[in-house]
Formats: structure tokens, C-alpha cells, sequence
């Protein structure tokens, strides 16, 4: 809308097979209204996916499908985010679906995950995630980085740990997920792997 101001929203239509037959609705995975009250201050509100980790579009094909927080996992949020030059972080609360009973993810709790950035080309960071649902507790924290080797040879690691206690019976059940991936530029924009 203006400088301070954003409003992102998407529309589709999406189709349930039910018992009693296909159910159409109308559907939306992200929408919400930023507010950026200075340069490197925002407040983002709405449905959108967790800031954890990476983020990069590969990422989700690996890292957040297998801790549970890739498509399908939106969630109505509260966001600040701090952008400065060195330094940045994502502080998120997380209220679920509100009983949505299409949706996967009725977990609600707090995400935060923080960087620093340093040389121009290197950036290191830590994630954590503490989320409960109806049947259980979840803890993941992970740590994550991108390091330039040359000016055109970088990597991208993360490794992430993740703790789930199941609310009725107390199991435990935990284990990690890491994604180290090495690319060379080829081109500027030409980016294999």
C-alpha cells in the first residue's frame, strides 16, 4: 500500500474428498499485512509459513518436509522481525488454525531464529521451534550456515534437532535432520548444485 504498509495475500480453490461425497472451497494459503515501523523493524500478521532455518527453496524439500513444517503447515501468526546489517532475527508466535479441519498443523507456540552476517558472504544461524497440538509437545533447534569458499564456490548447511513427547503416554521420540549442499556459480544466476 505504501512504504510501511504491505498486504500479500493468495486465492485458489481447493477440493476434499469426504465421506458424504467432494467438497470445493475457496482457499488461501498465506495472507497477512506487514508493517515495517522503521527501516529494520516489522511486524508481519496473518497466515504464513514458520521462519525457520535456511529458507531457501530447496529447503523445503528436505530440511522443514521432514520436521514437519513445509506446505501444508501454515498457521496464523504474529511476526517482529529485526534486519539490521550484521545482525537479524524472526521472533514468531504461533496461534494455529483455529480449528480449521483442512488444515495439518493445529500446533501453537513460538518460533524464533537469528543470523549473523559477516564479510559480505557469510552468515551464520541458530532456529528454535516449541510447539504443542492436541497430541503432543515438540522442541527442534538447529543451527545453520552459508559459507563462501571463493567468489564463486559457496555451501549451505544445517542441521537440526528435533524432541517430540507424546501428551498421553509420555513417549519420547527424537533424531536429527541435516542438508549440506555445495555450489559452484557458473554464471551469475547459473547456480548448480
Amino acid at each position: 500500500l505504501n512504504e510501511k504498509i504491505g498486504i500479500v495475500g493468495t486465492i485458489g480453490r481447493q477440493e476434499a474428498l469426504l465421506s458424504t461425497g467432494k467438497e470445493v472451497r475457496p482457499f488461501s494459503r498465506r495472507h497477512y499485512a506487514l508493517y515495517r515501523f522503521a527501516e529494520i523493524h516489522n511486524i508481519r500478521a496473518g497466515r504464513f509459513q514458520k521462519y525457520f532455518g535456511l529458507n531457501d527453496p530447496n529447503h523445503n524439500l528436505y530440511i522443514r518436509r521432514d520436521l514437519g513444517l513445509g506446505q501444508d503447515t501454515e498457521s496464523y501468526n504474529l511476526e517482529y522481525s529485526y534486519l539490521g546489517e550484521n545482525i537479524g532475527f524472526y521472533l514468531t508466535g504461533l496461534f494455529g488454525n483455529f480449528e480449521d479441519k483442512y488444515s495439518y498443523n493445529q500446533e501453537k507456540g513460538f518460533t524464533f531464529s537469528g543470523s549473523y552476517y559477516w564479510a559480505e558472504k557469510q552468515k551464520v544461524g541458530f532456529s528454535y521451534l516449541k510447539t504443542s497440538d492436541l497430541s503432543q509437545y515438540r522442541d527442534v533447534a538447529g543451527l545453520w550456515a552459508i559459507i563462501a569458499w571463493t567468489e564463486k564456490l559457496f555451501s549451505m548447511t544445517e542441521i537440526d534437532y528435533q524432541n517430540k513427547e507424546s501428551k498421553t503416554s509420555g513417549a519420547n521420540q527424537f533424531g536429527y535432520v541435516t542438508s549440506n549442499k555445495l555450489v559452484y556459480e557458473i554464471h551469475k544466476g547459473i547456480l548448480p548444485y
